[in-house]
């Protein structure tokens, strides 16, 4: 089952499941805005690649197991952690849209007259979605491992994510030792690594470490891909240097300011955390480019999926009973993160 497939059998289990879980809240609601709120949930779970439960389903299947029904509601709760982290994410970044939507803080804004007094509560309608992973991860029977990496996930975003926001507001740059810690806790473990090893543990399989080094090397990629395209074009309704103009630091940041000069140290520091017009965007550009950041990020993208491909194909033809059919689909994953 490739991609796309997959999502339109994925998004009608979900769109189910968070229709059940919000008729919890009808005896709570007491007026229009309260009920728009909560019902923006659904919409707003609409436009997700579905990265995360595809790379489950996909290492479920790799192992031969076909209790689809089952795995569904474990793919189910890596996107209500999804929808939980990105409502927080957004707040804490100040975004406005995501995929041509208003975020969700801004939805509840409107609703509230563009009130933004009522933040709390924003935060608390995405503890409302993460609170309901924990009580369907409880209610449904996988291996305890599998569901320890749950905890374990959550609990390391959680520390990325208080990381990112310290060093989006830090005015001292750090180490790219330092921003690969931050980096792993908050994106690639959660988003690349730890779904692939639960998909496999979900399967009553023993650990996999050929999997686990996959799926390091695949989220390291997923970061410095994503960092990269927002220098060179910007991406998903974000314009270039949006994450510079956020005060976000970076491991393309971070090995840029190791090879500039003074006056382009200065210049890094001065333009964070403000509105960048054309003239400073090329001029930011000109320093990731005299840096041979561009092309080192490039090259080296592309050198750890060649990795990933030659870690996977050994993996392949060295262990027995594997379900080879879905093979075919990881591969398209390596190959979908690829730079020209």
């Amino acid at each position: 089952m490739d991609w796309k497939v997959f999502r339109k059998v994925f998004d009608k289990e979900l769109e189910i499941h968070i229709k059940t879980q919000l008729k919890t809240t009808e005896e709570y609601i007491f007026s229009t805005e309260l009920e728009n709120i909560y019902g923006f949930l659904l919409p707003f779970s609409e436009w997700w690649k579905r990265i995360r439960p595809y790379l489950v389903f996909l290492m479920y299947k790799l192992s031969w197991w076909e209790d689809d029904q089952l795995a569904i509601q474990a793919w189910i709760i890596n996107e209500l952690i999804h929808l939980f982290a990105l409502i927080h994410d957004d707040i804490n970044d100040k975004w406005t849209i995501r995929h041509h939507l208003p975020t969700f803080h801004m939805y509840a804004a409107q609703q509230l007259n563009d009130n933004y007094q009522w933040i709390n509560m924003w935060i608390l309608v995405g503890d409302f979605m993460l609170s309901r992973a924990y009580q369907h991860l409880q209610s449904i029977h996988i291996p305890y491992e599998t569901k320890v990496h749950y905890f374990t996930m959550l609990n390391t975003t959680i520390y990325g994510q208080i990381q990112d926001v310290y060093l989006s507001h830090t005015k001292k740059l750090y180490s790219k030792e330092i921003i690969s810690m931050k980096d792993k806790a908050k994106s690639w473990d959660y988003s690349i690594m730890r779904p692939m090893v639960i998909g496999y543990n979900i399967s009553w399989q023993k650990e996999s470490s050929a999997l686990q080094k996959l799926g390091e090397r695949l989220g390291v990629v997923f970061q410095m891909r994503d960092d990269l395209l927002d220098i060179i074009d910007g991406h998903g309704n974000k314009t270039s240097f949006s994450d510079h103009q956020e005060g976000n630091q970076t491991f393309l940041l971070a090995h840029a300011y190791e090879l500039a000069t003074d006056e382009q140290k200065e210049c890094l520091l001065a333009t964070r955390w403000t509105v960048c017009d054309d003239a400073t965007k090329k001029q930011l550009l000109d320093i990731y480019t005299t840096t041979w950041t561009i092309i080192w990020a490039r090259e080296e993208v592309n050198k750890q999926l060649t990795e990933c491909t030659t870690i996977f194909t050994q993996r392949v033809e060295t262990t027995p009973n594997l379900n080879t059919r879905y093979a075919i689909y990881v591969q398209d994953i390596i190959n979908f993160l690829a730079i020209a």
